[in-house]
């Protein structure tokens, strides 16, 4: 059976939907964030979350990352980067970046890709249990795999807002 696709016209974006999982849109500054359904109380929900940024033609993906990752330092108990490279794969210039911080009693596992598009960088942040990475990564990997920016829809949903 092949995922659901979800398409954000605002963001300029379109990929799979984890089997069973939510679609929450426009939550806390990101496109979209898919959340895993309750498996039970005391439970931490596992999340795949998109953002599209907006960053100009020339950006300098690495400085973008370190801003962002700086940032992230600053707001997350014990953050730390277990890893950081090229993605490897058919997307020109994607980054992969792997770090853990803690939330309350939770060791939290964030697997980001970053990738640069036309005039904007989107990131899919996949956060789970530390202990559960392996169980949502074949999630994950299926928004990523199947993760397409469509430049027209860019352009409709930056000349769809207000004048």
């Amino acid at each position: 059976m092949t995922a659901p696709l979800y398409e954000n016209d605002v963001a300029g974006f379109r990929a799979a939907v984890p089997d069973a999982w939510i679609v929450i849109e426009d939550h806390l500054g990101a496109a979209a964030v898919f959340l895993e359904p309750a498996r039970g109380p005391n439970h931490f929900r596992s999340s795949i979350t998109v953002v599209a940024q907006e960053a100009g033609k020339d950006v300098d993906l690495e400085a973008f990352i370190d801003r962002e990752l700086a940032q992230m330092g600053r707001f997350l108990t014990d953050f730390h980067i277990v890893e950081r490279k090229a993605a490897g794969d058919v997307r020109d210039g994607a980054v992969k970046i792997r770090s853990i911080y803690r939330q309350g009693i939770f060791e939290i596992s964030l697997e980001q890709v970053v990738i640069p598009a036309t005039d904007r960088v989107f990131t899919i942040t996949s956060t789970a249990e530390a202990s559960e990475v392996t169980r949502v990564r074949d999630a994950s990997d299926g928004v990523y795999d199947s993760f397409e920016v469509s430049e027209s829809f860019s352009e409709m949903g930056r000349n769809s807002g207000p004048s």
